[in-house]
């Protein structure tokens, strides 16, 4: 029996046709594959926040915000900061005050972006399935394998590690132990701290002072900034959903 021998990309003859073809399934099929992971995530960063603190139950002590940065302390963007702490403090049984002399507890913040270790991105090899077709059975593809004639990339894009401290001790002791200290670490694409700033904040807050001497993921909502008493999210609810920035 003659055998002759034809080639065709995902069973088309024209390798034109495929080109166009298989990156737009390609596409689509990452797309859906993207919608099926990130369906009933709700947007937003996750956290990582440690806490130590001796603390007495509130009864409205004075508090004021200041930035262990004096030159940051009169800034139009530490400003902005400070009004985050002073809901959050409010929220949590203190009494903000702007003067220190006022004031019977001092809340340190210091916070810094910087850049971390980039995140690799690879991408699908471009290739197609080939056939024969003997002679007489031009509807009887036989599988012949497959080629590729592009292969995999890999790229990296930079990510970015977001940092928040805040340490709360007794007015006019700068010396003294804090009686709480706090820590918020965040990984992400973005390093406009404007942007992160407030869910840094929130996973501070979360069930203030929270548990004394343990690391803890916390994933914040961004629906949840703008319920303040009612921010953050266990860790498993919060797992499988990527971060927003």
């Amino acid at each position: 029996m003659i055998e002759r021998n034809f080639s065709c990309d995902m069973g088309w003859h024209n390798r034109a046709m495929a080109d166009t073809l298989i990156p737009s399934l390609r596409t689509a099929l990452l797309v859906l594959l993207i919608a099926i992971v990130t369906s009933g995530c709700t947007p937003g960063i996750s956290c990582d926040v440690y806490r130590l603190h001796r603390l007495p139950a509130p009864t409205g002590e004075t508090v004021a915000i200041v930035a262990a940065d004096s030159d940051l302390q009169t800034s139009l963007e530490f400003a902005n900061y400070r009004a985050l702490f002073e809901e959050r403090l409010s929220n949590a049984g203190y009494t903000p005050v702007a003067d220190t002399a006022e004031a019977t507890l001092i809340a340190e913040i210091e916070y810094s972006v910087s850049e971390g270790a980039p995140r690799v991105m690879s991408s699908w090899p471009r290739c197609s399935y080939r056939y024969y077709y003997r002679s007489g059975e031009p509807f009887n593809p036989q599988w012949y394998g497959y080629r590729c004639w592009e292969p995999p990339t890999v790229s990296t894009i930079a990510q970015y590690v977001r940092e928040l401290r805040m340490d709360i001790r007794p007015a006019g002791q700068p010396q003294s132990e804090p009686l709480f200290e706090g820590r918020a670490t965040s990984i992400g694409l973005s390093n406009r701290m404007s942007e992160i700033m407030p869910y840094l904040v929130a996973a501070i807050f979360d069930n203030f002072p929270g548990e004394s001497g343990q690391w803890k993921t916390i994933f914040i909502e961004e629906d949840a900034l703008d319920e303040p008493d009612e921010v953050g999210a266990s860790p498993a609810s919060g797992s499988g959903c990527p971060a927003t920035v």
